[in-house]
């Protein structure tokens, strides 16, 4: 249980109409197992936001959205994809101690969703999406590949200046060079693929599957992709 005066017994509405002001903000980092990863991100949304009304955090509603709670997510969650440490801003009404809110967390998300860690993060940061910068991936290729000669064309595909490459947008293809987009690439020890993409507000988001399409093209080999997950998000250090 919360400990004394700081539980959300002591939490109430503030005098007159002036709108409920938050007392602390938690970081919260998640994982999604497969089991979760078939819900696109709006429902996904949803069901993590009627958890947390559910349970015992008094978290802050917004009168705007209908008394839904005020959070704030790193990055869309990725449609079908593992994700191991995703990042969710949540506001409180009321100061928590940080292990009654591990506690509550245990049981307020939903399921396929586990919670990796927490940090108590200062009310006036920066916004939590603005503040993300890009991604790492983990990607396990579906054909087997000389691993050496898997490094060899990393090594080729980030010695170049440019990557052009087409993108679907609506009922067509855009033209957009991805090298800028590519923050790092590396080979794991069995073969797996490491990609760090950078999000972009100008040029748009790197993705790890054109990363794969492109080191193919450099390689000369068919490279189809057995499992993607999203391994982290980077956040800007201010």
């Amino acid at each position: 249980m919360p400990a004394a005066g700081v539980g959300p017994t002591s939490a109430g509405p503030p005098p007159g109409d002036a709108p409920p002001e938050p007392r602390q903000r938690w970081r919260i980092v998640f994982r999604r197992t497969a089991a979760a990863a078939s819900l696109p991100h709006r429902e996904a949304v949803e069901a993590i936001e009627d958890r947390l009304l559910g349970s015992p955090l008094p978290v802050l509603r917004e009168a705007r959205r209908g008394g839904r709670p005020r959070l704030a997510f790193g990055a869309p969650l990725p449609l079908g994809m593992i994700v191991d440490r995703e990042l969710l801003d949540a506001w409180l009404l009321v100061r928590w101690p940080i292990g009654d809110v591990r506690a509550a967390l245990s049981t307020a998300l939903p399921p396929g969703y586990e919670l990796a860690d927490l940090y108590d993060v200062w009310l006036g940061a920066p916004a939590l999406p603005a503040s993300v910068s890009g991604a790492e991936y983990s990607v396990i290729l579906a054909d087997p590949i000389d691993v050496p000669a898997l490094r060899q064309g990393v090594s080729r595909l980030l010695a170049t200046d440019r990557l052009p490459r087409e993108r679907a947008k609506g009922c067509g293809t855009v033209s957009y060079d991805l090298r800028p987009l590519l923050a790092g690439l590396e080979v794991g020890p069995s073969g797996e693929l490491r990609i760090q993409v950078r999000f972009d507000p100008a040029r748009g988001s790197g993705r790890p599957e054109e990363v794969v399409a492109a080191l193919a093209e450099v390689t000369g080999h068919s490279l189809g992709i057995a499992e993607t997950r999203r391994a982290r998000l980077i956040v800007e250090k201010t």
